[in-house]
């Protein structure tokens, strides 16, 4: 993600020789990409992740599955310089699986969270102060099936958000639905449209 405060791009990823999990603060100029130096967020288990960026704070939002025991986790990162610094990490849900897909909203100054359970696919919006993450109720909008490959953004225009998610069963179908959040809650505004 790109951070418009320090003018640079926050990456992170997941070492898949060592399950750890990895963030470099880049920067470039022209074509030529130069990265500091990547700082270690999790030390093992690091699983499928996803970033956004809090214009409000300033600071980047990471959110991805722990291997070990399938939370799913999210924290803050801060940058000085090329240097990246983490909040503590905070569980959003006990039980997932598959990728998580994370929008920040500008206009409610919080951020929504896509995932699955294992049966069932949820949202959630948190809210940052500082480099705490506080956690609101999850809503359901697919109560029938798993899915993965979650993907989600924020519309300026339309000011709302665009979820994208493979399901799992029966088919591996693509599927997408429009969010809002208001709140801390989660406004569900269409019914699944298959692509």
């Amino acid at each position: 993600v790109f951070s418009s405060v320090n003018d640079k791009c926050i990456a992170i990823w997941k070492d898949t020789t060592a399950d750890k999990g990895w963030c470099a603060v880049c920067d470039a100029s022209g074509t030529d990409m130069t990265a500091g130096a990547t700082t270690e967020f999790l030390d093992s288990q690091s699983g499928y992740n996803a970033i956004t960026y809090d214009s409000n704070i300033g600071k980047a939002i990471a959110t991805y599955r722990h291997g070990g025991d399938s939370t799913l986790q999210a924290f803050v990162i801060s940058v000085s310089g090329t240097t990246p610094s983490f909040g503590t990490h905070a569980e959003i849900d006990a039980a997932t699986d598959g990728r998580p897909g994370i929008s920040y909203d500008p206009v409610e100054d919080a951020t929504l969270i896509i995932w699955s359970d294992n049966t069932e696919c949820i949202g959630n919006v948190i809210t940052v102060s500082g480099t705490t993450i506080s956690i609101d109720t999850e809503v359901t909008f697919e109560a029938t099936e798993s899915c993965d490959y979650c993907a989600v953004s924020y519309d300026v225009s339309a000011a709302k958000h665009l979820v994208a998610y493979m399901e799992v069963s029966p088919s591996s179908y693509g599927n997408m639905v429009v969010a809002t959040i208001a709140s801390g809650s989660v406004t569900w505004y269409t019914s699944n449209i298959r692509v």
